[in-house]
């Protein structure tokens, strides 16, 4: 065998849950410490939106358009019912998330907050929540959208399924990944549309 067939053994010997059931004690717990993970986030998304309302609020100022603003919100907000979601799975279905979940959802977390600080980065003062394009601004292809046509999404799928996994709650985490995707895919299609209508040519884009 191999060492390649041994390590593929290794990992599918690994169990993606603890043996032991979760008493209520310990899923209380779990919740509790969980729930303040969330509350950090929580924190770090009402900077994010506050540095979006400034820079939205300049930029339309200065002759900005602003396409499916809705859509936009909706987005942003959605990861709010699926969290609550994956809290509902966890306490359900009595699952400790084991090794292979919990660095997993580490991975996946401290990855997609890495991401998404570089991207806010490499846009600066364009960095906003929606599909905010003002004509005539230079064109960012510096940072991770040399690699990427949307960090920014890509950063928010991830961070969405980590946290998911980190209480084990894969089905939440996999209706995660489908739903921002598709939504990701729309706000994606009107970016390169309001590009299009301004002839700028599509590249990596917010």
């Amino acid at each position: 065998m191999s060492d390649f067939q041994l390590f593929g053994q290794v990992l599918r010997d690994v169990p993606l849950f603890a043996p032991a059931g979760v008493s209520a004690p310990h899923a209380a717990q779990t919740l509790g410490t969980w729930i303040t993970l969330i509350a950090g986030f929580g924190l770090m998304r009402a900077g994010e939106f506050r540095r979006h309302r400034f820079n939205r609020n300049r930029l339309m100022l200065a002759g900005a358009i602003e396409d499916n603003r809705t859509l936009s919100l909706v987005y942003w907000w959605s990861i709010v019912p699926v969290l609550a979601l994956a809290m509902a799975e966890f306490w359900w279905f009595g699952k400790r998330p084991g090794l292979v979940l919990l660095a997993a959802s580490f991975v996946l977390v401290t990855g997609a907050v890495g991401l998404r600080l570089l991207a806010l980065k490499a846009l600066g003062p364009w960095w906003t929540l929606g599909c905010v394009l003002l004509p005539g601004a230079p064109f960012v292809n510096k940072g991770p959208y040399r690699f990427f046509r949307h960090p920014e999404y890509l950063s928010r799928t991830l961070e969405g399924a980590g946290l998911c996994l980190i209480i084990g709650s894969l089905w939440a985490g996999l209706f995660w990944v489908l739903w921002s995707s598709a939504l990701a895919g729309l706000l994606g299609s009107t970016e390169a549309s309001q590009r299009q209508r301004f002839s700028i040519p599509v590249g990596n884009e917010g």
